[in-house]
Order: structure tokens, then C-alpha cells, then sequence
């Protein structure tokens, strides 16, 4: 791409291509598969026309109060246990009191943009839907909605972004505007994950716990429309859940079948089992040296920098936001579950940097 289009934002660009790429393959009679990876709501933030003035004023009582807002709606849901208290900020982010008048209406205004970002593609994922009615095809499609990973909350500190931001014009007027490359407080990352701990680019549940929507074609059945289920999923299970979906069964491809690590979504999905994975069934994963293995409500972690170093063991049933490490009372489990780990890393051949990883531009 030499030169963008006349007022290209991603987001409305991405969605007029896959309507127009879905649309030039109707008269093959063929099935589509559409991936839509927007990039919103990642930074830069940049909203334009209408949505810029959306959400102005929403978020001036700062992070602290909308963290307490989501939280107690989270109850309302039945997300999270009545009885569960919010624990309490983590203590690198600044009580927005502390911080002045300017410094607030900036921050307010970055958190803004923000919204913008999911609202804006909150409709154009409505426009994908519409147009599947209109050609007959909604109650025909599998549709899938996750997101990557949790909210940043450390990039704003960088040394990159450091560097950067000065070429920019952030002045609070330009905030979201072109030519504005702004990144929101990690206050209002805090407040995105509420009651997790960490954020992007830890393996603690804000970083890697996020929620997914899924909706199936009419005829397969529906585990109560509308309902939560609280299963371990990973983006490996999307493969296998289409691949179930349209009957193709790789138990008779041994070669396949190892290259497969996940678990079809399509029995709990149709409501004829009630998890993904069960109380016996570890699922393993790393990044950028940290380590992590689920099994069940237990959940053992490896982050390997500050503010936490060691192995720590959790029970998430009891305690998902992480805040009671368990690791010294409960040894069996603990072994148990580095056992899991040191199996995942000769199953899958894991090759772990020694000594800390540093991302070098």
C-alpha cells in the first residue's frame, strides 16, 4: 500500500473489504471463511467524525470510580461471586485525585477515544451481521468474537514510545485526531480488567484470561441462548470447533490428529457437555519466558521479572484475581502441576531464552 484511501480509518476499511470479498464469491456457491482482525482498540487511539464527541464527559471521574462501576455490574450479571471483593489497585498507578486538573482532562480524553475505537467497531461488526441477513446467510454461519489479549497497561512507559510521542501533536485538542499517537494510563487498563491482576503481556489472568461470544448456525442446537460458560478455551480450539462443525473427522489422520492441540468448542456449545477441558486435562502455554499451566481450577505461573519472579501456584474457582499464592500450602499440587509443564515442554519441544528476554529494536 503506497497511499491510503480519502478518510481511511482501519476499521470501516476492514469491514467495506470483507463485505466486498464475501459478496464477490456468492455466485460460487462455495462456503466462506472470514477473518476480521481489526485493530481497534489498539493504539494509537484515533477515532474521527461523530465518535470523537460521543463519550465526552463519560470517564472524568477517572479510573478508580469506572474499575468500582464495572465491578459492581459484573455482580449484577452474576459475572463474578456476590460475596467477591474488589481487590484493591495495583500500587504503581497514581489515585486519580493525586493527579491535576490538566493531567486529568488529558487522561479523561485518552479513555474517551478509547470507547470511541469499541464503539465504532461494535457498529461495523453490526454491519457485517446485517449484511449476512440480507443475503440469507446469518442463520447459515458460525460466528466467532474474541480478542487477542488484555489491556495494555505498561506501553505509555516505554522508552519507545518515549522517544516517539514528541514527533506527535498529542495537545488535548488533537488527542485522536491525525497526527495524535496516544496511548491511554495504565489506570484505565487496570479498570478494563477490573478484578484480574496484570495486564498485556503478562501470563497472569489480565493478560491471557479475555472473554469470547460465540453463536451457532440454526439446527445445531444452543446451550441456553445468552448464557455464560466459564470453560478453559484457547484460539487452538477454533480450528478444531470448525472443523467439527462441518463433519470432518481427523481421528483417522494420525498426522493431523498430533498437529491438532486444541479441543472442539461444538459439544459445550450444543450444551451436551458442560467444559471444554476437564479437572484432568492441563493445558500449557508460554511467552517471552514466562510459563503457565491450567488444569482444572488450578493454575500454576511462571512470570520471571518483577514484580513476581518465582513459581506461583493459584486456585482460580476460589480466587481468580490471583491473590493468594498457594504454592507453599498446597506442595502436592504444586508438583503436580510443574510435572503438567515439564510434559508440555517435551510434547511440544518448548526451547526457553535463558536469562531475562529483552525485545531489542
Amino acid at each position: 500500500v503506497h497511499e491510503l484511501p480519502e478518510h481511511f480509518y482501519s476499521t470501516d476499511y476492514y469491514t467495506d473489504r470483507m463485505l466486498e470479498y464475501i459478496d464477490s464469491g456468492r455466485d460460487k456457491g462455495k462456503p466462506f471463511f472470514a477473518y476480521v482482525a481489526y485493530a481497534a482498540p489498539h493504539w494509537p487511539l484515533q477515532a474521527r467524525g461523530k465518535y470523537l464527541e460521543k463519550f465526552r464527559g463519560r470517564y472524568d471521574a477517572g479510573y478508580g470510580q469506572l474499575r468500582r462501576e464495572r465491578f459492581a455490574r459484573m455482580k449484577e450479571l452474576g459475572l463474578v461471586a456476590g460475596d467477591m471483593q474488589l481487590p484493591v489497585m495495583d500500587p504503581i498507578i497514581p489515585a486519580w485525585n493525586s493527579l491535576s486538573a490538566q493531567e486529568q482532562r488529558i487522561e479523561a480524553r485518552a479513555m474517551e477515544i478509547h470507547a470511541a475505537m469499541v464503539n465504532n467497531m461494535d457498529n461495523n461488526i453490526g454491519r457485517l451481521l446485517r449484511y449476512l441477513k440480507r443475503i440469507g446467510e446469518y442463520e447459515n454461519t458460525l460466528v466467532l468474537f474474541l480478542s487477542d489479549n488484555g489491556a495494555d497497561g505498561f506501553s505509555r512507559h516505554a522508552d519507545w514510545y518515549k522517544e516517539w510521542a514528541p514527533r506527535f501533536d498529542n495537545s488535548y485538542e488533537n488527542i485522536g485526531r491525525p497526527g495524535s499517537f496516544v496511548l491511554y494510563h495504565s489506570g484505565w487498563a487496570q479498570a478494563a480488567e477490573t478484578h484480574l491482576s496484570f495486564y498485556k503481556g503478562y501470563m497472569r489472568e489480565g493478560g491471557i484470561r479475555k472473554m469470547g461470544i460465540a453463536r451457532l448456525p440454526v439446527g445445531y442446537g444452543s446451550a441456553n441462548p445468552g448464557s455464560v460458560n466459564g470453560s478453559v478455551v484457547s484460539v487452538m480450539d477454533i480450528m478444531p470447533t470448525m472443523l467439527d462443525l462441518v463433519g470432518i473427522d481427523t481421528s483417522g489422520n494420525s498426522t493431523l490428529a498430533e498437529q491438532i492441540s486444541g479441543r472442539s468448542l461444538l459439544p459445550v456449545l450444543t450444551g451436551n457437555t458442560a467444559q471444554v477441558r476437564d479437572e484432568n486435562d492441563a493445558l500449557g502455554m508460554e511467552m517471552l519466558g514466562q510459563r503457565a499451566v491450567i488444569k482444572g481450577d488450578w493454575k500454576l505461573v511462571y512470570l520471571g521479572k518483577p514484580p513476581v519472579e518465582g513459581w506461583t501456584l493459584f486456585n482460580l474457582g476460589d480466587d481468580p484475581a490471583e491473590q493468594v499464592d498457594l504454592s507453599a500450602s498446597h506442595p502436592k499440587k504444586f508438583n503436580e502441576l510443574m510435572a503438567e509443564w515439564e510434559q508440555y515442554v517435551i510434547d511440544y519441544n518448548v526451547v526457553l531464552p535463558e536469562g531475562p528476554v529483552r525485545l531489542v529494536e
